[in-house]
């Protein structure tokens, strides 16, 4: 029997193929996505040929991704509780893959080994099951590309399903999957999972995930060596301490029939809670000053004097005497402004009427400090100058979604913001506060320790110890501090002291045998423990010359005893 094991992640790819391609291209396909069928219209167990670039709409080289899709299967094997023998034909399924848009959607199967390359042309064939189709794609629109291989290969997300084994018997266990008085899909109204699966992956807190709501998800059941899915509405559910009941209504259904020990792939998908708010942005820039006041006009010019009276005739007369000074013109009357709701550090707007002004309540200034209370919209960008990167914004869910903006989500230039900053301690991520660590070191990696009942610990972490390496693990964010704060998963600056093997940008980072350090190198030693913590991305030098590492921080679920 095939091992099921649901992993995926998301590329981005323009399409083309609104009404199908009809063949293979025979141009270079760099960077598309299409279909030779157009897929609008197709229904649950159609057949398809997916045609896929090796480079994505980034231009980013995702070969080692594509080639897989239709070689998994094959990559383990597990026994048949039941003693049968079976093996993997050409029509069990590699992969599950979905192409989403706003407006479509369109769920398939990547058969087992029926792909061909293009190498020359940059792309790849595959032939695929339809297992829903929503909506019309469209030439020249971004598409989204998610890929769940089925198989023990694949990255490192969280498994969504598992393989098990149908038993109508009184005992069950692990791998088992128990219907009730049925040898048909399209009869079920209830079965029973086990909380591990036939390869013995356990699945208890995927099983056991129940958002408040009704009709919370779809559960999808393929039966080995078919290549037809049935797709399930969860309605309700039963846990037990070892397996959990589902009453289900069918969706997509199938005429097959099912007996004992028949294989069946199992998936779960759940419709999740929304997130909480971000905390609040940072207070807008001061507005500008109020314009003065306008001159008083000026006054108007005294009246002339009278003129002197003529002397008389005769002799020369005596001159008469001057007219006395016209008094002085009045000054005019000074510029003012009427402000009505006068408060300290208030600042002035307009009422849109000649002299008159208002003292905004809601809006202060102190001379260091602009504070706003109520909404502020923004047309235009936000610009943070100089060296100071302290700074949190919060979206609320009714944000528009306009410029940078989409869904509450601002998209951060991680060059631009982590390298070549005035200071070591940069970093962007899930970050966890509740826990301290006395003598905290920036940069060094801790993992979680204890019980539930004595209370948790974090210590630094180490290769050569079972407890300090297969644990939650978080990189310290504060420096000579007995403080709380550790990042989960994320971008950070870390000195170069901490690690140890030849940097090579995109290469895994393994724990190191030495406490709370990085390696390019895997350990080696018998009773070491192999785990990948992240990927180093590349080295630069702060202001006081120090070399630092950006590396992302991502740290396996999986690890090796050596």
């Amino acid at each position: 029997m095939s091992v099921f094991q649901l992993k995926g992640d998301i590329l981005s790819y323009n399409f083309t193929g609104q009404t199908g391609l009809g063949e293979k291209p025979s141009t270079s396909f760099s960077t598309y996505l299409g279909f030779v069928t157009a897929t609008s219209g197709q229904t649950s167990g159609d057949t398809n040929i997916l045609i896929i670039s090796y480079t994505n709409g980034k231009n980013g080289d995702v070969t080692n991704i594509i080639d897989l899709l239709d070689g998994i299967a094959s990559a383990v094997k597990v026994p048949d509780k039941t003693g049968t023998t079976e093996t993997i034909d050409r029509y069990t399924p590699s992969s599950r893959c979905a192409v989403t848009t706003p407006n479509a959607t369109v769920v398939f199967d990547v058969f087992y080994n029926k792909g061909v390359d293009y190498l020359a042309l940059d792309f790849a064939t595959y032939e695929i099951e339809i297992i829903s189709s929503e909506g019309s794609l469209v030439d020249g629109e971004a598409v989204y590309f998610t890929y769940n291989y089925y198989g023990s290969g694949g990255d490192l997300s969280p498994i969504t399903g598992g393989y098990y084994q149908i038993t109508t018997g009184a005992t069950a266990g692990f791998g088992d999957i128990t219907l009730t008085g049925t040898t048909s899909f399209s009869a079920l109204t209830d079965l029973v999972l086990y909380n591990t699966d036939l390869y013995q992956n356990d699945l208890t807190s995927l099983l056991r995930f129940k958002p408040q709501t009704l009709n919370y998800g779809f559960l999808s059941l393929k039966k080995e060596g078919s290549q037809k899915s049935n797709t399930y509405l969860i309605e309700g559910s039963v846990i037990s301490s070892d397996k959990v009941k589902f009453d289900i209504s069918a969706v997509t259904l199938t005429n097959e029939t099912i007996t004992h020990g028949d294989g069946l792939f199992v998936s779960l998908t759940f419709n999740g809670s929304s997130g909480a708010s971000g905390s609040s942005g940072t207070s807008g820039s001061s507005g500008s000053s109020g314009t003065s006041g306008s001159s008083g006009s000026s006054g108007t010019s005294g009246s002339s004097g009278s003129s002197g009276t003529s002397g008389s005739s005769g002799s020369s007369g005596t001159s008469g005497s001057s007219g006395s000074s016209g008094t002085s013109g009045s000054s005019g009357t000074s510029g003012t402004a009427t402000i009505t709701n006068l408060g300290d550090d208030r600042v002035l707007t307009s009422t849109g009427v000649q002299g008159q002004a208002n003292a905004e309540s809601n809006m202060t200034f102190d001379g260091f400090n602009f504070n706003v209370t109520g909404d502020t919209q923004m047309n235009g960008y936000l610009i943070v100058s100089g060296n100071t990167y302290t700074w949190d914004v919060s979206l609320q869910p009714n944000v528009a979604n306009e410029g940078n903006v989409a869904n509450g989500t601002i998209f951060y230039d991680v060059e631009g913001f982590l390298v070549g900053q005035s200071s070591t301690f940069w970093k962007m991520g899930e970050t966890i506060s509740y826990d301290s660590i006395q003598s905290q070191i920036y940069g060094a990696i801790y993992c979680l320790s204890g019980n539930s009942l004595s209370g948790t610990t974090w210590v630094t972490a180490d290769a050569n110890v079972l407890a300090r390496s297969n644990g939650l693990l978080g990189v310290g964010v504060l420096d000579g501090l007995s403080d709380r704060g550790l990042l989960l998963r994320g971008f950070i600056n870390v000195d170069s002291s901490f690690f140890t093997g030849t940097d090579v940008p995109g290469a895994p980072l393994y724990l190191s045998t030495t406490e709370g350090r990085y390696s390019f190198d895997p350990p080696t030693n018998t009773g070491e423990y192999v785990r990948i913590v992240g990927y180093f991305i590349k080295a630069f030098q702060d202001q006081y010359l120090s070399t630092l590492y950006l590396i992302y921080f991502n740290p396996s679920n999986d690890w090796i005893e050596l």
